[in-house]
């Protein structure tokens, strides 16, 4: 890789931290999104430790858990039908 090629990865990575993963992450995930922005930033993160911080922001935000939701737990008088598509539980309820 010459020295242009090297330059322009960087510069890439550069408006990727600055302009579009700060104003796109949800304010939950902000603390992991400036540590990867200041890193990247001031170079005090190796290659390595970038990718395994963008992963666990990718992790926590794919599965949700970023939500910081309490984890729901389904009343004493809900129905539980197993086994069973909505149409047919629809049906079961109008019946």
């Amino acid at each position: 890789m010459n020295h242009n090629e090297k330059k322009n990865l960087f510069n890439g990575g550069r408006h990727f931290t600055t302009f579009l993963l700060p104003h796109g992450a949800p304010d939950s995930l902000r603390p992991l999104v400036d540590r990867v922005v200041e890193g990247y930033s001031n170079l005090t993160m190796n290659s390595g430790q970038i990718i395994r911080l963008m992963k666990k922001i990718r992790n926590l935000y794919t599965s949700g858990k970023y939500l910081n939701r309490a984890r729901q737990e389904f009343s004493k008088g809900s129905l539980s039908i197993n086994d069973l598509d909505i149409v047919s539980v629809v049906k079961k309820i109008m019946s």
